[in-house]
């Protein structure tokens, strides 16, 4: 469940991206029509269950779908970065507290990718 003020700071972020530009001759539907259903769907248990709820086709909802999500993974270099000297000398020692000696951060790749260091 998001609050309405999480939901427009994240469609506040996302509106302007390339993603949202129609390509044809029809509109788009607006960005916080198509994150609603995007939260939708991330929260049920099918983009069937979501274009119900939503009552958009199915097929819509997974457009919807892959605007939203493809939009927010282009924001990934302004809120993640690989930390520097310091910041990793910092890690280092509160980790080696923890008992994870020479460790900088702990991280599985189910979120955000690991194939590629930001």
């Amino acid at each position: 469940r998001m609050d309405r003020e999480s939901f427009w700071f994240i469609q506040d972020k996302i509106r302007d991206d390339d993603v949202f530009r129609p390509r044809g001759k029809c509109p788009q539907q607006p960005v916080h029509i198509q994150l609603g259903s995007f939260l939708a769907w991330v929260g049920s248990e099918s983009g069937e269950k979501a274009s119900d709820v939503i009552g958009i086709a199915e097929g819509t909802a997974y457009l919807y779908f892959h605007r939203v999500s493809r939009a927010i993974r282009n924001r990934k270099l302004t809120h993640l970065a690989w930390p520097g000297t310091e910041r990793r000398k910092f890690l280092k020692e509160c980790m080696a507290e923890c008992g994870f000696p020479g460790c900088i951060g702990v991280g599985d790749g189910s979120h955000i990718p690991l194939l590629y260091k930001p």
